[in-house]
């Protein structure tokens, strides 16, 4: 996994997703409500360090499998943290499923306790945003920008680069070797066909035109397989005459071959 970075990235993202969706299962049980996450991924702290983590987007509700908006906008922090806990150490525990050394650490981090009560696996919440412009190009920096501005760039001697941070509110100081500035710069540069920012939910492809019409009134004829069958009235009306459309013949890939469905 270690000489690996994009499969630790994949899981951090398959984990916050994974959060929130357990979230909502326990607030509204079978009723299956989905939200709509927008995630990024951002490879160093403010530091400078190696620190992956996720930035959200998450609506404060979601709809129903027919279409009904359900509202929720309690987000409990300390069932987060935990279950943010729980979903990370269990995809590290099972890529490194061969040794021992490493299950024994896994499961001291499961036990261990801190006294801020997050278990040392934190999330951070910021409720009822409004100003949304401002948090789109704030996320769009870190995919548009290097990871760190020249007005945080302190001095260069030669030997090390020493930067300033902000943290808790406070500013603090630190130098960095220029191999290891060199390493925090190039760790943000993903991959090839690599995806830093992804949808899930409502705003997944799957779903998007079908919530978009569900929450704005406006009608859509579904063009995939997908969006025909999570339409609960299994209708498709023509945009031009308003008339019910009966499909005649379905084609999708299901496992790297293609299905053909006949009406």
């Amino acid at each position: 996994m270690g000489s690996d970075p994009g499969t630790l990235i994949n899981d951090l993202f398959d984990a916050a997703r994974t959060v929130i969706e357990r979230l909502f299962e326990d607030r509204f049980g079978k009723m299956r409500v989905r939200p709509g996450m927008i995630l990024v991924v951002h490879y160093t702290g403010r530091d400078m360090k190696y620190n992956p983590h996720i930035h959200m987007i998450v609506m404060e509700g979601g709809l129903t499998p027919w279409g009904t908006w359900k509202k929720y906008a309690y987000w409990p922090y300390m069932k987060m943290s935990a279950y943010w806990k729980h979903e990370v150490l269990r995809r590290l525990r099972f890529h490194l499923r061969g040794s021992l050394d490493a299950k024994a650490v896994i499961d001291r981090q499961r036990r261990m306790r801190f006294k801020n009560g997050t278990d040392g696996y934190v999330v951070k919440n910021y409720r009822d945003l409004k100003d949304v412009e401002s948090l789109g190009s704030y996320l769009a920096r870190y995919v548009r920008h290097p990871p760190i501005g020249e007005s945080r760039i302190l001095a260069f001697d030669g030997r090390g680069v020493r930067i300033k941070y902000e943290w808790d509110n406070e500013i603090h100081e630190t130098t960095l070797t220029t191999e290891r500035f060199i390493e925090a710069m190039l760790s943000n540069i993903p991959p090839k066909w690599f995806r830093v920012v992804r949808w899930y939910g409502l705003y997944s492809n799957t779903f998007h035109r079908w919530a978009m019409a569900k929450l704005t009134g406006v009608r859509y004829t579904p063009t995939t397989l997908e969006e025909f069958m999570c339409d609960p009235t299994g209708e498709v009306t023509c945009l031009t005459c308003g008339g019910v459309m009966e499909p005649m013949v379905l084609e999708y890939v299901r496992n790297g071959r293609w299905e053909m469905i006949i009406f």
